[in-house]
């Protein structure tokens, strides 16, 4: 069964299209202590996709660094007003305030409004180092959704 599995995958042109190659990632990382889901959560953007028929273009991953959950919001504008709505629309209300939330260090991240949201809620907020993707657990999931998102829609996005 496991080879005719193998054979399948092998052959399967969306497959070899869409699938990444799975390789061992190089160097430690630290293990981070969450006691409780949405106690952390990671954040980010996933580059502009072709536009929907809704206008959108960006995709705000939001993760829960415990269960691994993924809650995700389409975007027409990655600014720091939509990215802290999001936020507080999809998890702090659903979920409850995180201790923390961890992101890169891009403008839409730090800015005016999303320092607010994270003061008004007493949440801290944890940037990764410039050009270290790997210290962001969010990076994984994002990669994960773009290959089913490039594997579900093909060539038509829009629907």
């Amino acid at each position: 069964m496991l080879r005719d599995c193998t054979k399948f995958v092998r052959n399967c042109d969306s497959c070899q299209k869409y699938k990444p190659q799975q390789q061992q990632i190089t160097g430690k990382m630290h293990a981070t202590n969450v006691k409780e889901p949405w106690e952390s959560v990671s954040v980010d953007l996933v580059c502009p996709q072709p536009r929907s028929s809704n206008g959108n273009i960006w995709l705000l991953v939001m993760q829960d660094k415990f269960t691994k959950w993924v809650e995700l919001e389409c975007l027409k504008k990655a600014n720091a007003t939509a990215i802290a709505r999001a936020i507080k629309d999809k998890i702090i209300l659903r979920f409850g305030q995180p201790s923390n939330i961890t992101s890169d260090n891009g403008r839409n991240f730090v800015g005016k409004e999303m320092t607010s949201l994270l003061e008004k809620y007493g949440i801290s907020h944890r940037k990764t180092p410039p050009y270290s993707p790997q210290c962001n657990t969010v990076e994984r999931a994002n990669r994960v959704i773009k290959t089913m998102m490039a594997q579900y829609t093909g060539d038509n996005h829009k629907k």
